[in-house]
């Protein structure tokens, strides 16, 4: 269920990486998914499966293009950013 390929929203694309805060308690969007398939983005997975997610945080979900990159934080009770946690691979420190 680890991700490895997702669709970023365009205001969002600053380098190659899309990040992913993994900090318990951290509520920013770092890197943002994108919303542009009927407030969905697409993920492919390590495991050859994809998936088209439909977001519900609003900090995300309805998000216009306006070529430029504010901070975003992700609205309560932040299921988007800790479904994408759980897909989400990283080195333990």
């Amino acid at each position: 269920m680890t991700w490895v390929f997702i669709d970023e929203h365009p205001d969002s694309i600053n380098d190659a990486l899309f990040r992913v805060d993994m900090k318990s308690g951290d509520t920013l969007w770092a890197d943002w998914p994108a919303n542009q398939h009927g407030s969905s983005g697409a993920l492919s997975f390590a495991d050859g499966h994809a998936e088209i997610r439909k977001w519900t945080d609003p900090a995300i979900k309805d998000r216009p293009v306006t070529h430029s990159k504010p901070t975003v934080n992700a609205t309560a009770p932040y299921t988007d950013l800790q479904w994408l946690q759980e897909r989400t691979s990283y080195r333990l420190p």
